[in-house]
């Protein structure tokens, strides 16, 4: 798509209620089917709009969510929408193109994605984000599919132009396994859904063409809406959610491929927050995650969550008793807390495409900039010594911007 035809779509649904098909309810339903072992404290919402589900995911989760999205108007007015509910300390927005994944930090427990997988290429999308999530966490993911073997025929032509590239529900999931997921469950959305959808942007696409005139953007939106009149028995969104899955760790330790799509504009540059902890740019900033806890407070919550990966799941015992985690407590050299930051940033998304990684996730305290927390956690002894021969480790060390590491075994909780 043109950047002035995006230009023209972004403006509509600017004033729509939704920028694609889904309901307050629907993301609710999607919750409430979430694992009752996941802890969610950290949420990141990909191709949010204005917020239609991240204001759920925050109201309904107590997590703190970052939304993400290219187009910096629908960030405003999910920060306005966010400050009027009381949210504002719950959600950090970023402008950011989600194919840019290095910047958006890792270790989530949830990554949220309604109906935007598919602007980076579907399998791209999963293997581009796999390293945000947490070892464990878990990828909530809405993808257009045909629900039939044989679409009608119209449904078919206008999907060849709009989306070429969409399959049936059953090989997006077999994509999502062959690329280190393992699936948790799925469902359609349901076609009230899609009648919502369309109707909300009645009268947006009216004033624009009456302000714009015809323009083929409006044309497709409205040839869409008739597409799915007449044929929605043959496609809609399948709603899945699949869990970074450990045993497929090694799977694939390609680093993601480059977008199948571009829309022609870049990330932007500045990153705003909703709320900050304690009135700091540094609070939701960068790839670290900050924590308002003491240096000490960040290590014992460390040990437990990385303890706790592996509670209560005996067909993981024989591997687990050969893995090496690790915390590891950094000071660096006063005055150079940015550079160790991204420096830390490097190495980590460096190691998580290693073979024998499971985690590697750093934080960084609000309290003290200059301390940080690692945690690691590698398949055995062997990957570890790997890792610490790897050129990105070596350039990480040579850099002289530590004072101090101190690293701990962390024992498997029984």
């Amino acid at each position: 798509m043109e950047a002035d035809e995006l230009n023209l779509l972004f403006e509509v649904f600017e004033d729509a209620p939704r920028q694609g098909p889904g309901s307050i309810e629907t993301t609710r339903h999607a919750l409430r089917l979430l694992p009752d072992s996941l802890r969610v404290e950290r949420v990141l919402d990909l191709g949010c709009g204005t917020g239609g589900s991240t204001i759920v995911l925050a109201q309904h989760t107590g997590a703190h969510v970052t939304a993400v999205d290219i187009h910096p108007p629908f960030l405003a007015a999910l920060r306005a929408r966010a400050g009027e509910l009381g949210l504002a300390d719950s959600i950090t927005t970023v402008a950011a193109d989600m194919a840019d994944v290095t910047s958006l930090g890792t270790g989530f427990d949830l990554v949220w994605a309604e109906g935007s997988a598919y602007s980076i290429g579907f399998e791209n999308a999963l293997r581009s984000w796999r390293p945000l999530l947490r070892s464990g966490g878990c990828l909530v993911v809405t993808e257009l599919v045909w629900f039939v073997a044989e679409p009608a025929e119209r449904a078919r032509a206008f999907f060849a132009d709009e989306y070429l590239d969409m399959r049936d529900e059953a090989t997006r999931i077999d994509q999502a396994r062959d690329v280190g997921y393992e699936l948790v469950g799925s469902f359609r959305l349901p076609a009230e859904d899609w009648r919502a959808y369309y109707a909300g942007l009645e009268a947006p696409l009216r004033e624009a063409i009456s302000r714009r005139g015809d323009r083929e953007i409006y044309t497709t939106l409205q040839l869409e809406r008739e597409i799915y009149e007449t044929c929605g028995d043959d496609y809609g969104y399948l709603c899945a959610w699949p869990c970074r899955s450990w045993q497929n760790q090694r799977a694939d330790p390609r680093p993601p491929d480059k977008p199948m799509q571009q829309t022609g504009l870049r990330p932007a540059a500045d990153r705003q927050d909703v709320g900050r902890h304690d009135g700091s740019p540094a609070a939701h900033s960068g790839r670290s995650h900050n924590s308002p806890f003491a240096p000490a407070d960040h290590i014992t919550l460390a040990v437990q969550a990385l303890s706790n990966q592996f509670r209560g799941n005996p067909m993981q015992d024989q591997a687990v008793s050969m893995a090496v985690r690790k915390i590891a407590r950094i000071t660096g050299k006063s005055g150079q807390s940015e550079q160790l930051r991204l420096a830390l940033a490097r190495l980590e998304s460096a190691t998580r495409h290693e073979p024998g990684c499971v985690e590697f996730t750093f934080f960084q305290a609000i309290s003290d900039p200059d301390s940080f927390v690692l945690l690691e956690h590698f398949i055995d002894q062997s990957a570890l010594d790997a890792h610490m021969q790897l050129e990105h480790t070596r350039a990480f060390f040579s850099a002289q911007l530590l004072d101090s590491v101190t690293a701990v075994d962390v024992p498997r909780l029984s």
